[in-house]
């Protein structure tokens, strides 16, 4: 509205229309009029006055169909990355290598022996589709090989 008065007669109008008996004054040329106050035009983007309410519901529908498949997408990568990390903590359980160590301290020749039986064992197990299962000397092996290998670069 551009005056205080032009806004009181719209709003007069929208409440004698709303009264009785004046029904007739709620259609002009076949329409319904409903007053309502202009927004600034700087709350207008003047660029998108020329899209139908056709465009504006495909761009909506295509916008929605990309985040569908986008969340979709992300959890189909977050299963599938937790059931494999779940698959790895069942095959790779937790174990306390410092009992291996004291264990074989002085026998590394007998806990390489037994790592790659347990590692045998558990490619049988893998090749009949069960779950293997790798919890004892050749975890710790591996982890034992790797400090020392890093301990002996480091000291070069």
């Amino acid at each position: 509205m551009e005056t205080e008065e032009g806004k009181c007669r719209a709003e007069n109008y929208n409440n004698t229309v709303a009264l009785p008996g004046f029904e007739e004054h709620l259609l002009f040329l076949g329409h319904s009029i409903d007053v309502q106050e202009s927004p600034e035009p700087n709350d207008i983007i003047w660029e998108n006055r020329s899209i139908t309410q056709v465009e504006r519901n495909l761009r909506t529908f295509i916008v929605i169909v990309v985040v569908i498949a986008m969340l979709t997408l992300s959890f189909v990568c977050i299963y599938t990355a937790q059931k494999r990390s779940l698959e790895l903590k069942l095959k790779y359980p937790k174990t306390r290598c410092k009992d291996f160590e004291s264990e074989y301290h002085e026998r590394l020749d007998a806990w390489k022996g037994d790592s790659i039986h347990e590692f045998m064992l558990n490619e049988e197990i893998e090749e009949k589709g069960g779950m293997p299962l790798y919890t004892g000397p050749f975890q710790c092996f591996c982890k034992h090989q790797k400090s020392a290998k890093h301990s002996k670069n480091a000291n070069y």
